[in-house]
């Protein structure tokens, strides 16, 4: 997982603790999907772009994470894309995967679309971007739309 300071102190002190959790089907956080996705972010290595950051101690994610500077990111994503030992997902972060879209580093792009429509914003993508679609999958549960598609080189 890559990620920017805020996107990892929200994830880190969120979804640890939801794996473990009570079902609770009257609340979209305790569901099986999310205690799934919770077990699943666990073991995977955290990587923080962040040009000065010492993880706490006592972050249920420390032992596991990696703050890189962000003049170091392009380097450490392609030596990470070369050592072929699985996906790489950035979360939260449209300065990140902009920059690495720019540099040629990003092969999909899945955009979760979901019922609400919010107006203004950020755009997600600071110059156009060909994209080839993949899938088009519907999660069970909630009304979102997941659309994985994969960057035209």
């Amino acid at each position: 997982m890559l990620l920017r300071r805020r996107a990892f102190e929200g994830f880190s002190s969120y979804w640890p603790q939801i794996a473990d959790a009570p079902h609770d089907p009257t609340d979209r956080a305790l569901s099986d999907v999310s205690r799934e996705v919770s077990r699943l972010y666990d073991p995977l290595p955290k990587i923080v772009v962040r040009d000065a950051l010492v993880v706490p101690a006592d972050n249920p994610w420390h032992g596991m994470t990696t703050v890189v500077p962000r003049a170091a990111v392009a380097a450490r994503v392609t030596a990470e894309k070369q050592r072929r030992t699985g996906d790489i997902l950035v979360f939260g972060s449209r300065t990140t995967w902009n920059g690495l879209l720019v540099q040629g580093l990003v092969d999909e792009i899945h955009l979760m679309v979901g019922p609400r429509a919010l107006a203004g914003g950020i755009p997600a993508f600071d110059r156009p971007t060909d994209l080839h679609l993949l899938d088009v999958r519907r999660p069970e549960g909630p009304d979102d739309v997941l659309l994985p598609y994969a960057v035209s080189r």
